[in-house]
């Protein structure tokens, strides 16, 4: 067996050793919703991207989309990792990559394709032990959703030294790139993952990627909720929970977006 093989094999069985005490987390109360924004802006600010505000959150109106889903991902019960995902449809074609990059991904929408956009990735800064596993197990929510949805691409507007990571891994392909964005201190490219290609490849050296039914339904329906289940058990002993509804986040995120500057 090469070292390159060895090397790979130690990384995985290290990821699938933490995944017993993760929670993948769908966030829908007040409380939660809070607990991403400040995680947003503390990792943002902390890496200089974005301009600091009063608020200590960042939030945009891209969180109030119809399509639109937000993910928390905790470890030892601590909030550790963020992504928000959008199902871009012909039929729901908001997201914030398409702002950006219209004239790549409309044709594709035209078409009858569709998309996770998955955006707002961050990971709490001062998880550094756990630091090279967590960006794994975040992507893991827009690879889930791409799964459950049955998504043409899986997309990500990423700043270029983050570019690796998604073509060696996942095997992403960069089709723009070098746009700048209102709120953002870094210039950004689109890079797009072909889920009818690419699944077999991703499952087969990052088998943490993978996940059963029961997760993807506890995470992107309100089926389970909705039964009174709030948690069950993922492939690799971590949990996915979600909640019945809270109608308050709505108001919260308009006063919130009213006092923070966008980002």
């Amino acid at each position: 067996m090469s070292t390159t093989t060895t090397a790979r094999s130690g990384f995985v069985e290290s990821i699938v050793g933490l995944m017993p005490r993760l929670e993948f987390r769908r966030i829908k109360s007040a409380e939660d919703f809070a607990a991403v924004f400040a995680l947003r802006y503390r990792a943002y600010i902390a890496n200089d991207l974005i301009e600091p505000n009063k608020t200590g959150m960042s939030v945009d109106s891209y969180d109030l989309l119809e399509n639109c889903q937000i993910f928390g991902l905790y470890l030892d019960g601590e909030l550790s990792a963020s992504l928000r995902i959008h199902r871009v449809t012909p039929d729901t074609p908001w997201c914030p990559a398409i702002k950006s990059f219209k004239e790549y991904l409309g044709p594709e929408l035209e078409e009858g394709n569709t998309f996770v956009d998955g955006s707002r990735f961050c990971v709490e800064p001062t998880r550094a032990p756990e630091l090279s596993a967590l960006p794994f197990l975040t992507v893991r929510f827009a690879y889930m959703a791409s799964i459950h949805f049955a998504s043409t691409y899986n997309i990500s507007v990423v700043r270029s030294e983050h570019a690796a990571f998604y073509r060696r891994y996942y095997g992403f392909e960069r089709w723009a790139g070098g746009v700048n964005l209102d709120w953002y201190k870094l210039p950004v490219d689109l890079y797009v993952g072909d889920m009818r290609t690419n699944r077999s490849r991703i499952d087969e050296r990052l088998p943490f990627m993978q996940s059963n039914f029961e997760e993807r339904l506890m995470l992107f329906t309100d089926d389970l909720p909705h039964q009174g289940i709030k948690s069950v058990k993922g492939l690799f002993g971590n949990l996915a929970t979600n909640s019945v509804a809270d109608h308050t986040p709505d108001s919260n995120l308009r006063e919130w977006m009213s006092k923070a500057a966008i980002g």
